[in-house]
């Protein structure tokens, strides 16, 4: 059991549940409604099938993961990431199958389905898809208020800090992808293109951090909180060199502090 749950990747499940949630607090909604669990659910899905479809770059990149360190096969990871996509559409359904949301499920699902297989050997865009998932479940928790429209701005500034950290762990995975001849963009293009682009985003989403306070969806307690957390660690990642796997490992770290950093800036103001 620990075995199969390392594959969903609890942790970032967790993250993905309060970034639902912090949609909903935005909007007004109830952010421990049941129908908050659904994109949990859908990237679970997605964890465990990216894990199945990469076990081979992962004996190089991440070989403690559990398909590699053989404390998992591949069918039960495969049959794994079916059954959460099940549960998602059947929470969806007895809770209520609105269409805004079934359609919103149906994309997560599809992006998911084809991310490893072939979305992620389209360069950029590889990142921007996991960047608009990031940002459809921040959205997804804006469906759950009466004012969906204030979980827009944040929606965008976390899926650009999102596409920041798929290209920073598209280098840190560089050598692991080409030896299994996964064509991300780091491997097609090589390193530079894809350094700029998290540079590029990571300065952008340091830009618009305030956004969704100057456009009157968060208060002036969120701003503060996340430029004085989400704001140096963008920076911080934006300025690093990503020469090598080690220091690209960093920067997506840092970036991932920011998004959650951010994510909490929101339930602490709202």
């Amino acid at each position: 059991m620990p075995a199969l749950l390392a594959l969903v990747r609890p942790g970032n499940l967790a993250a993905l549940l309060l970034a639902v949630g912090a949609g909903a607090r935005l909007t007004g909604g109830d952010p421990l409604a049941p129908v908050a669990l659904v994109p949990v659910l859908a990237a679970a899905f997605g964890y465990a099938r990216n894990d199945a479809l990469d076990a081979a770059a992962d004996a190089v990149n991440r070989p403690d993961r559990s398909i590699p360190a053989g404390r998992a096969s591949l069918a039960a990871a495969h049959a794994l990431a079916w059954s959460m996509l099940v549960a998602a559409w059947a929470l969806l359904l007895l809770s209520g199958m609105r269409l805004p949301r079934a359609a919103l499920l149906a994309a997560a699902s599809g992006a998911l389905y084809f991310y490893s297989p072939w979305v992620k050997a389209l360069g950029p865009f590889g990142a921007a898809t996991i960047a608009l998932l990031a940002g459809l479940a921040v959205i997804w928790g804006g469906t759950m208020g009466p004012a969906p429209e204030r979980a827009i701005a944040t929606a965008l500034l976390a899926a650009v800090v999102t596409f920041a950290r798929e290209c920073a762990k598209d280098l840190e995975d560089e050598a692991g992808d080409r030896a299994a001849g996964k064509g991300t963009w780091a491997v097609s293009a090589g390193r530079s293109p894809v350094v700029h682009a998290v540079r590029v985003a990571a300065w952008a989403a340091f830009a618009i951090l305030p956004l969704p306070w100057i456009l009157g969806d968060a208060s002036p307690v969120t701003a503060v909180v996340a430029g004085l957390t989400a704001g140096p660690l963008l920076a911080w990642a934006a300025t690093r060199p990503m020469r090598d796997a080690r220091s690209a490992a960093l920067a997506s770290r840092a970036l991932k502090g920011a998004l959650l950093a951010g994510i909490g800036a929101i339930w602490v103001g709202t």
